[in-house]
């Protein structure tokens, strides 16, 4: 299914997974935590009626109207992963992309940047831990 919002998830400041769609946040509803399909309230306000709806991590329903103004950016898109045309992870920091050199269901994984193989050869890199930043190495040369 195609949206003409970008989407991706981030963890919240409390630990939990959050999927972003357009610039609003939401929050899997507990009973769905460990299901196939995962059904999203937005995070922002209760009464909002926002919601997603999610099948092996697609989206399969959105309704987006929400009566509220979106999060900042900054806060939102500094670190973010997302699916190459291949299926294999990107990540995303601070205008920079990074490909991933490891298993997807391990907790910590090795990024290397996608300017790897190109004629700059960069070899800059991040180790992410449960998708937060551990550590960087390397600059970019590029």
């Amino acid at each position: 299914m195609s949206h003409r919002f970008p989407v991706f998830y981030r963890t919240s400041v409390r630990g939990t997974r959050q999927l972003v769609v357009g610039g609003f946040a939401f929050n899997c509803r507990s009973y769905c935590l460990n299901s196939v399909k995962k059904a999203w309230k937005c995070s922002s306000f209760s009464d909002c009626k926002a919601k997603v709806h999610t099948v092996y991590d697609e989206i399969v329903l959105i309704h987006n109207k929400h009566h509220h103004p979106k999060e900042n950016d900054s806060k939102i898109l500094w670190l973010y992963i997302t699916r190459s045309q291949r299926g294999g992870q990107i990540l995303h920091i601070g205008g920079h992309r990074y490909y991933g050199r490891h298993r997807e269901d391990a907790a910590k994984k090795r990024w290397l940047c996608a300017h790897v193989y190109s004629e700059a050869k960069c070899q800059a890199g991040v180790i992410t831990f449960n998708d937060e930043v551990l550590t960087t190495f390397r600059e970019h040369n590029h």
